[in-house]
């Protein structure tokens, strides 16, 4: 297991990247999903939009 990347093999730290920017993407998605189902009373009517926003920066 290496850390940089070979003209054979992406490293550790790309490969670790690539996932964890995968499963945001697939999070945020879920997140845009559930949001659309909100009724405005809610109580997280208000705060998901912000926490997706957040998370998207």
């Amino acid at each position: 297991m290496q850390f940089k990347n070979t003209p054979q093999r992406y490293g550790v730290i790309s490969a670790a990247l690539h996932w964890l920017t995968a499963l945001v993407v697939y999070g945020m998605f879920a997140l845009g999903l559930w949001m659309v189902t909100l009724s405005y009373y809610d109580g997280w009517y208000h705060q998901a939009p912000e926490m997706h926003k957040s998370i998207g920066i």
